[in-house]
């Protein structure tokens, strides 16, 4: 049996030495020009379109890396957007063109990477060239680089006066059953670098272009012992770290920080609750609302995404603050440890009304929503047991701010001789104030808005469900 030293994970960050040199070949292209996509005839006039490149092969693999410098990449990848072309001539000839689409993309760039799964021209060199295309019509919107040689087995690239090793730290982060973040930092003099990443006895063999990677389809209670070699493009290689994890499975966190809300968790045997509420409370009549959110439940180590999005969510008021609170049936065995993702959406407490508005305010959702970020277990996964810690009431919200109201069923109280007025989400007025309360036991189930005024004249908002 393995041995942890902590129930969650074993995490050692060590550092070995290198025994010999990795046998592998390698080139570099800075803002290469390109012209028009020229395909099997002669290459037209140089356009201002320029791309960077960089092509590694390690034994029968061979990734490559691009970045569309004053371009942009088409968004779908169905037109094989980026492309490594290789040939069997400098020239172009028809018939000897083979087109290798490179599907990945780096977020937020230009960037695009893949590994060559087609059948190489010739055993260790070949001709390329690289292919951009920023829109549908290939004759007018794609580019394509002079066609270049590339060996396989040597550093194209290689400067004899470029002597120095790359510096190299790494860490991992927001370990999970299924999925891990690597974060990686050099000095090199050239610039020009790639990260080669291997775990033999886990199958797993990779070249990375850029400082951060997310490393997907770990198998739950195994141990991971990464080994990463930064190189640059002469073939100068750093000391060899490793970097060794567990994805034993951890214990429940059910309750923390996790960006900009604060979170409680339990479950029955059929059903689970999320309480959340902003981390942050701004003056009561600006206080932000959780106008959306939506669960993903994840059976740890299965990478099974099942999403939930409740249709009518409930939602309690402390002066202001809105919170959520979102039930959800579920088929999970009870003991069942389940990883979970709080996605939300942050937006004012008066709902906007214009497209344009609800649009700006959907452009802050946050999507991904795994990890603690503050506290004891900063950086821990968010996992729950099914069956554990369930929560009857709605956790007290401590604010400095007076309760200017009370809700019950069917009724709100409105607290001193403050007045109120109801509205629909659309601004029309449903009820006013009799005798200090609003009888809401007529009114249809949904979402309302209701403005108190104070005796001195302040008006503040809030946002109330009547259900």
């Amino acid at each position: 049996m393995k041995k942890s030293f902590y129930l969650s994970l074993v995490a050692v960050l060590a550092t070995a030495f290198n025994v010999m040199a990795l046998d592998h070949g390698s080139i570099v292209g800075v803002e290469e020009p390109m012209s028009l996509r020229y395909n099997d005839s002669p290459q037209g006039p140089l356009t201002d379109k320029k791309v960077d490149y960089k092509i590694v092969t390690v034994g029968a693999k061979t990734w490559i890396w691009t970045n569309f410098v004053n371009g942009t990449l088409l968004e779908t990848t169905a037109f094989n957007a980026s492309q490594l072309r290789y040939r069997t001539t400098s020239t172009p000839t028809p018939n000897t063109r083979t087109e290798e689409a490179l599907r990945g993309r780096v977020p937020g760039t230009q960037q695009s990477f893949g590994m060559a799964t087609s059948a190489f021209p010739t055993a260790n060199s070949f001709y390329f060239s690289i292919y951009q295309a920023e829109g549908p019509n290939v004759a007018t919107e794609a580019y394509e680089t002079a066609i270049k040689s590339y060996n396989k087995t040597t550093q194209n690239s290689n400067d004899d006066a470029d002597v120095t090793a790359p510096d190299l730290t790494c860490e991992y982060q927001n370990l999970s059953g299924t999925s891990v973040d690597l974060v990686f930092s050099v000095t090199e003099t050239s610039g020009q670098y790639f990260y080669y990443i291997k775990d033999v006895a886990n199958g797993i063999e990779q070249v990375l272009f850029w400082d951060s990677y997310k490393l997907t389809g770990l198998q739950p209670d195994t141990e991971y012992n990464l080994s990463v070699t930064a190189i640059d493009f002469s073939g100068n290689e750093s000391e060899t770290k490793v970097i060794t994890f567990d994805t034993t499975p951890p214990a429940s966190i059910n309750s923390g920080i996790a960006k900009d809300i604060y979170f409680q968790i339990g479950s029955t045997a059929t059903e689970l609750t999320v309480f959340a509420r902003p981390t942050t409370i701004p003056d009561v009549a600006l206080a932000r609302t959780i106008t959306g959110a939506e669960i993903k439940l994840i059976e740890y180590g299965k990478g099974d995404v099942t999403l939930v999005e409740p249709a009518v969510p409930i939602l309690e008021d402390w002066a202001g603050q809105t919170s959520y609170t979102y039930k959800m049936s579920h088929s999970f065995p009870i003991g069942t440890l389940v990883e979970i993702n709080l996605g939300y959406l942050l937006g004012p407490c008066i709902p906007p009304v214009t497209a344009e508005e609800w649009s700006a305010v959907y452009e802050n959702y946050v999507y991904i929503n795994q990890f603690v970020t503050d506290g004891a277990d900063k950086g821990k996964a968010i996992v729950h047991i099914i069956g554990e810690n369930g929560i009857s009431n709605i956790p007290n919200v401590n604010l400095d701010s007076p309760i200017l109201y009370t809700q019950s069923e069917g009724l709100i109280t409105i607290n001193d001789n403050n007045t109120a007025q109801l509205y629909a989400v659309g601004g029309q007025i449903v009820a006013n104030a009799v005798a200090n309360t609003i009888n809401t036991s007529a009114l249809a189930k949904g979402i309302y808005i209701l403005k108190v005024k104070d005796v001195v004249g302040n008006i503040t908002t809030f946002k109330i469900a009547v259900k």
